[in-house]
């Protein structure tokens, strides 16, 4: 990932260490090497041969080495990343998926502790906390986001993935973006208001849901367990670094949408009966077949505590479609092939030829999607 030279550290306190002072000349230009992370959550750098601590929002990856430029100076000096312009997007993009691998989680953790935050009425809450709970709240889907097309692109654009693009349109555009409604902004707007909790992994934080890979077939994300909540530094310590993990996990499917092929996948959190649950969708362009231009393959997928692990195949070719439902538990199946009927019905009152509509229980066969790894073995 390059990292604009807009992209800011916070300012920079001293760290409790023995270090020969840095010139904080503004405009000066200084080299700068990563050390790790302090217990508090800033991270420890050496600036020319003084060692500091360094406030860095979320979802900043640091390189091992670069070079800061001091944009203001004082006690609390301000810094910004100097972009090395030699260095290679894959080799740049490389780096920041073995920097974010480590820290990702998934959004099921997240949704449990959120439900069973929400689902406790604390009175105590700050302002500030409650008032991002609350946007977060209302940033989750509900399945009326899903009841007309532009509903569904509404949901899709809201859904974190496009937030940096968003941005950059509306600062061309010169004119003012609400992100109250997008996900990964309201992510950033939480972890911001548990800044005074430091982030804390649960006693076994150790997750078998792998990064996200927008080539592989997509993961069961089943509800999480339920979470006890008493509202303590600890609670909300999980809570941070439950957020923390998912930004992590969305910047890294951002850092791929585009590394082979274009492949989008959302993974959006979804008000369910009793709970939160986790709608994914992929999309990517494939070859038709027919010599008519390539078409689009739609994959959604969602693991519902009373209906289980459910989703559809949808290949769409200029006005053609083909639909192929999936139901992991058999009763299920079936209900959806009584309703097959319908859905051609409503695809054809939509002006499209359905060339096939059917519902396979079990599993879907492995995707003929995009290959490849994570990382690049050479970048």
């Amino acid at each position: 990932m390059n990292i604009e030279p807009a992209s800011r550290l916070a300012p920079v306190s001293p760290a409790p260490a023995p270090s020969h002072p840095v010139s904080w000349t503004v405009g000066s230009i200084h080299p700068a090497h990563m050390l790790g992370r302090h217990p508090d959550g800033r991270v420890a750098l050496r600036i020319d041969d003084e060692e500091l601590l360094a406030d860095v929002p979320p979802g900043t990856v640091l390189p091992r080495a670069f070079q800061v430029r001091v944009t203001r100076a004082g006690v609390r000096p301000e810094l910004e990343l100097v972009r090395d312009e030699s260095d290679d997007d894959d080799a740049a993009r490389t780096r920041a998926l073995l920097a974010l691998i480590p820290r990702q989680s998934g959004l099921p953790g997240l949704l449990a502790e959120l439900h069973a935050v929400i689902s406790v009425a604390d009175t105590s809450l700050s302002p500030t906390i409650k008032a991002a709970l609350a946007q977060l709240n209302i940033a989750m889907a509900s399945p009326a986001n899903f009841s007309d097309a532009a509903s569904v692109r509404q949901t899709l654009e809201s859904s974190g993935i496009a937030m940096e693009s968003r941005l950059l349109r509306a600062i061309q555009d010169n004119r003012n973006l609400s992100l109250s409604g997008d996900w990964k902004a309201s992510l950033l707007r939480l972890t911001a208001a548990l800044s005074n909790y430091p982030a804390a992994a649960p006693a076994d934080s150790r997750s078998d849901l792998q990064p996200p890979q927008p080539g592989r077939d997509l993961p069961r994300q089943p509800r999480a367990a339920r979470v006890p909540w008493r509202g303590n530094a600890s609670d909300w310590g999980r809570l941070h670094h439950a957020a923390q993990g998912v930004i992590a996990r969305q910047t890294i499917t951002q850092l791929q949408a585009a590394a082979v092929s274009p492949t989008w996948l959302f993974e959006i959190p979804m008000h369910g009966r009793g709970g939160l649950d986790v709608l994914q969708v992929r999309l990517f362009p494939t070859a038709s077949g027919t010599g008519n231009g390539p078409g689009w393959l739609i994959q959604t997928a969602i693991d519902l505590p009373s209906l289980g692990a459910i989703g559809a195949d949808i290949r769409i070719v200029e006005n053609r479609v083909r639909v192929q439902f999936w139901a992991e538990i058999a009763a299920v199946a079936r209900r959806i092939e009584s309703s097959l009927t319908s859905v051609a019905d409503q695809l054809h009152r939509r002006g499209l030829v359905v060339e096939h509509v059917a519902c396979r229980y079990g599993y879907p066969a492995a995707s003929p999607g995009v290959s490849g790894s994570l990382v690049s073995a050479t970048a």
